[in-house]
């Protein structure tokens, strides 16, 4: 890794500022009644060692449309270790048939970024969560507002999160990945 990519990765690191728990708190400002999704999929918790993050991906079908929205949190600060130990006590597959040991991720204290393609998370919380660097992955494709005889979705201007990644948060602490 050059000197420039490790300094880059460093600024990005240090501009992130939300932690799921921060997240959803500020979620259930704006909304008073949210339930997380319970029929969430976790598909993959994927570490990577180089940069002290573990990327967990998850899938939920909506409702409505039964469209099959991808949901995705990146943590970062995650802890490894080559050999289990009471820090590390989390197994993790490396793929061919080799592990890693990981520490439990911190609801209050690891920060992260998300991203969900469900139409709430577009209209409601991508635009500001890029804004608070807690968006992950690229920007969305911009939307320019057709009316404006409806009240604005997200009036708090405030980032968060839908209900799938509130779901996958959950999986994640059913689970013992994610302690609350």
């Amino acid at each position: 890794m050059s000197m420039a990519s490790i300094i880059n990765e460093r600024n990005r690191k240090s501009r992130l500022k939300h932690t799921i728990k921060s997240l959803i708190a500020s979620t259930m400002k704006v909304r008073k009644n949210i339930n997380p999704y319970k029929k969430v999929e976790l598909l993959a918790v994927t570490p990577v060692q180089r940069t002290n993050q573990i990327l967990v991906r998850g899938q939920a079908r909506g409702t409505a449309e039964q469209r099959l929205y991808e949901l995705l949190i990146m943590f970062s600060g995650a802890s490894f270790s080559e050999t289990k130990d009471k820090d590390h006590p989390l197994k993790i597959s490396l793929g061919s048939g080799a592990y890693i040991y990981m520490a439990k991720l911190s609801g209050s204290n690891t920060k992260v970024q998300v991203r969900c393609t469900c139409k709430d998370y577009y209209f409601m919380w991508q635009w500001w969560n890029k804004q608070e660097s807690a968006l992950f992955g690229g920007k969305f494709p911009t939307y320019k507002r057709k009316t404006d005889n409806y009240p604005e979705r997200n009036p708090d201007h405030v980032p968060g999160v839908c209900k799938h990644v509130i779901g996958l948060s959950e999986k994640l602490a059913q689970q013992g990945v994610l302690t609350r």
